[in-house]
This record gives C-alpha cells, structure tokens and sequence, in this order.
C-alpha cells in the first residue's frame, strides 16, 4: 500500500489524503469526474462486473482483474477506458489516485463488491 501511495504523494503529509480509502470505504465520491462517462449501459457493466467478481476464483489479482474487464468491456462493446474513471470512483471516491488494479488486489475482493455496491446505490439514487 505505501508503495501504491508513494508513486502519487510528494510528502508524507500527503498520504492521508491519497490513500484514506485504503482504511476508511468513501464517504463521498467525485460525481463530476464520471458524469461524462456515466451512460446508460455503464450501471449495468458494474452489475455484471459485481456478479463475475462474487464468482471469481481466489485469484484476485491485478492480472485476472484486468483480464476480467477486457473480457466484459467487450462483452458490453464499452471501451476499457471509458470504465476505468467510473470504476475507480466507486471504490476510492476520488478521480486520482494510486494504480486502480493494484489497488484493487490489495483491498481485496469482499470489499470491492461491497464498495462497488454502495456506489452503484449512491450514483443510480
């Protein structure tokens, strides 16, 4: 984690900031970094993107996590990067941050559903 963190911070004191989400799930989420984004089929990739996430192996790791979305990018004919800004929204709250996958790994997966559940919930109310 300290690793993710320190390719983003110049200072320590920054780290709080950047990484918070790694202690604390987010409060709050950056609405406007994903308004363009947010189309009408990107709620239901989410959906699906949770559901492979509750059948997947225990191999939850950056490689398979990206594996997983080319896989449902295509399935969904949605480009991987008009994702990815979304995705990291809903389980930091922020636009920015350390490298989403990796992130991903470190968090683990009971609490990337979770996450990606309750910002669903907060973006689709």
């Amino acid at each position: 984690m300290c690793g993710l963190i320190k390719e983003k911070a110049h200072f320590t004191s920054e780290f709080w900031d950047i990484g918070s989400f790694f202690f604390v799930p987010p409060a709050s989420y950056d609405t406007a970094a994903i308004q363009k984004k947010w189309k009408d089929n990107v709620p239901a990739f989410f959906e699906a993107l949770k559901e492979a996430l509750q059948k997947a192996t225990p191999d939850f790791t950056a490689p398979f996590l990206n594996s997983l979305l080319k896989e449902l990018t295509l399935k969904f004919n949605i480009p991987q990067g008009s994702v990815m800004q979304p995705f990291r929204v809903l389980v930091t709250g922020m636009a920015a941050g350390p490298a989403l996958l990796e992130t991903m790994e470190l968090l683990g997966r009971d609490e990337i559903i979770k996450r990606l559940d309750t910002g669903l919930k907060k973006m689709n109310a």
